[in-house]
């Protein structure tokens, strides 16, 4: 109940504030929220919620989300109301703690002697398990057995791990997860003994049961020995001798025969008993029907686990020796970091693959292969994505506070729109034609245009237009420019973009002054001459840093006078001097032309003049944002220009939106193909 009324509490708080409604408005619904906060801490308290539990909980959301609730007035503001309501009934569950769930010496022994195994002595492993709690349990008999528990918390930690690496990885393997902790435990079983069964070295499984508090267990054979690790770690890499080696690997070889992925062959999960025997653990990841890729998988796992105990020239002997050329030839682009477990990864580290995946290709007589991509999601990509996030969150104030907005976007001039939209297209035609004038050689027409739609799409995810310029800069490079001259005529390109935005801007501020901005005025004379000489003061300031100084003088002039160099040579061919500028004028000039067809489409009467000189200024402005494209700050920039020349605010702002979409949000899906097409045809 406390968590309710903390949801309700919250909730009521931030009502008016999220999600659209048909008003503009956005709104948590708190009822909603109490609701799935009290259900949720319910459902974590009870140790195994009764049927009534989940049928409620069931009908609960099915009621809310499908229309049972007349308090929410859409879909979206139901499920950030009950999503919010479980994860404060979640964190209400952490702050006040729930039952224990994790098994207990006495929980296990009971339940061992009521499956016939008289307990003399239980004692908890420890070590590197996953998704399971170890237990060594000595019996009456004399004999030893080893014991796997798993509870909720293990269930919950193995879905949310396979979550995540089927979030980042691509090809991970990962199966959804089992529809209960007992076919989970049974199909570790079911592996373990076909693995037997094909002749590998597993321990027996004995005996599967449940436990009191939910949970299940498995008996197995215990193996008095060590795992790799242990031995290394205690007696040194001399230890694992080559015989022990090899043995792990034809282990191996008989998994794969048999169809089976280990899918964790890390140092911790292989033992070597008193006589010196290889033993294979730990199936909970395994795949009795394995594809190869999965199999290969296995042998990077193991391969770069024992390079990191014994050196990586050992391992491969070992692994060559055993296993032939052919598999290790088909393993060798899986040899890298992200194809195996974390703890490998850390134990090798990311030089150390480079260097593995060298001397094995070396040992294969294989050239080193084309590395396939194997990460979904890294670091990069969350952050890109949390400035995203940031610059719509920024955003969606200013829109749904124009009160108009959503009246006027249905009435806009379709015919204005797919005016836009082709203005919008015909800017990448002023892309390539100023790329072909920055580079000395002739450069293909269409792979150009099509490069430039794919620079479009790596710089809606990257900020300050950086994915653009290392893709038309690797793609110079594939296109047989060295990277010093890419470098340039990109640096080239830069620089008459620069040049031409100002020479417009100076004609624009000559145009409007003489035909009038509105309700704005361009600034005086006095005005314009104090800013030049705060610009003259910056730069005097600047040189009389030494660090400024320096910086200036070693990076930015001689990059200036190479672009520079570069424009005079291009200045002795006509035809590439014409497509330089004229393309990048082209693309202010379609610019402009999209923001104006923008603001026709919605009734907005302005000068062209006011516009180009809008998008102009405005541009600068908002190019000095480090989200994306300008994210959010575009929006702002614009739609504050537009209003202070007199453009009415219900005007304004959808056309500045209208403009983004045709300008941002629509190139997006093209130039995501062009990208795709292009690296398929391995051309970046």
């Amino acid at each position: 109940m406390a968590a309710g009324g903390l949801a309700l509490a919250i909730g009521s708080a931030l009502h008016g504030t999220w999600a659209p409604t048909s008003d503009g408005a956005l709104q948590v619904d708190a009822v909603l929220a109490a609701g799935a906060a009290i259900l949720t801490i319910g459902s974590l308290v009870t140790l195994r919620p009764a049927a009534w539990q989940r049928w409620t909980t069931l009908t609960f959301y099915a009621a809310a989300l499908g229309g049972g609730f007349w308090v929410t007035e859409s879909i979206p503001g139901r499920t950030v109301a009950l999503a919010f309501g479980a994860a404060v009934g979640a964190l209400a569950a952490l702050v006040v703690g729930t039952p224990a769930r994790r098994a207990t010496p006495d929980g296990v022994v009971k339940a061992l002697e009521r499956h016939g195994f008289l307990v003399d002595q239980i004692e908890p492993q420890g070590g590197d398990a996953r998704g399971s709690v170890p237990w060594i349990v000595h019996l009456s008999t004399g004999t030893t057995v080893f014991v796997k528990t798993y509870g909720d918390e293990e269930r919950i930690a193995d879905l949310l791990f396979r979550v995540w690496r089927g979030l980042r990885l691509r090809g991970s393997g990962d199966e959804l997860p089992h529809s209960s902790l007992l076919h989970a435990v049974e199909h570790e079983a079911f592996a373990a003994t076909s693995a037997s069964s094909a002749g590998a070295r597993v321990p027996r499984v004995l005996a599967l049961g449940a436990l009191e508090n939910g949970g299940v267990f498995a008996v197995h054979e215990a193996v008095a020995g060590r795992t790799l690790d242990q031995i290394v770690e205690e007696d040194g890499a001399d230890a694992l001798t080559e015989s022990l080696l090899r043995e792990a690997w034809s282990m191996v070889g008989t998994l794969h025969r048999a169809g089976i992925a280990h899918r964790d062959l890390r140092g911790a999960n292989l033992l070597v008993d008193g006589e010196d025997q290889i033993w294979i653990v730990d199936f909970a990841f395994s795949d009795v029907l394995a594809q190869p890729d999965l199999q290969a998988r296995d042998i990077v796992e193991l391969l770069a686990s024992t390079a990191a105990l014994v050196g990586e020239q050992r391992a491969i002997d070992a692994a060559v020796a055993t296993l032939g050329r052919v598999q290790m030839e088909a393993a060798l682009p899986l040899v890298q970091p992200l194809a195996v477990s974390s703890a490998t990864r850390k134990k090798l580290g990311r030089a150390g693959f480079t260097e593995l995946r060298r001397a094995l290709a070396e040992r294969v007589g294989s050239p080193e292969p084309k590395l396939p991509r194997l990460a979904r999601v890294d670091g990069r990509t969350i952050l890109t994505l949390a400035a995203l996030t940031a610059a719509v969150w920024v955003l969606l104030p200013q829109i749904g506070q124009s009160g108009d907005l959503w009246e006027q976007l249905p009435k806009a001039d379709r015919t204005m729109l797919a005016l836009a939209a082709l203005a919008s297209m015909i800017t990448y035609v002023g892309a390539t034609l100023a790329l072909k004038g920055a580079v000395a050689n002739d450069l293909p027409t269409l792979r150009t245009f099509e490069v430039q739609l794919a620079s479009s799409f790596t710089n809606r995810v990257t900020p300050a237009k950086v994915g653009g310029v290392a893709l038309n800069a690797r793609w110079l490079v594939r296109e047989g420019e060295t990277s010093p001259s890419a470098v340039a005529a990109i640096g080239v390109n830069s620089v008459a973009g620069l040049i031409v935005h100002v020479v417009m801007t100076l004609f624009v501020i000559v145009w409007a002054g003489k035909v009038g901005l509105g309700d704005m005025e361009l600034p005086s004379p006095r005005t314009i001459g104090l800013g030049l000489a705060l610009i003259a003061a910056v730069i005097a300031i600047t040189y009389a840093i030494r660090p400024l100084r320096e910086l200036l003088n070693h990076r930015v002039r001689p990059r200036a006078r190479q672009s520079l160099d570069a424009i005079r040579e291009a200045a002795k061919q006509p035809n590439r001097l014409a497509m330089l500028f004229g393309g990048s004028a082209l693309v202010s000039i379609c610019y402009i032309a999209a923001l104006a067809l923008s603001l026709r489409a919605v009734g907005a009467s302005v000068p062209i003049s006011t516009v180009a000189l809008v998008y102009l200024a405005g541009s600068a402005l908002a190019s000095a944002a480090p989200t994306p494209g300008g994210l959010g700050a575009t929006e702002a920039v614009f739609a504050a220009a537009l209003i202070a020349t007199g453009v009415p605010k219900s005007e304004a702002v959808p056309a500045v939106l209208l403009y983004r979409f045709a300008t941002f949000w629509l190139p997006i899906l093209p130039g995501w193909t062009a990208f795709t097409l292009l690296q398929r045809a391995d051309r970046i």
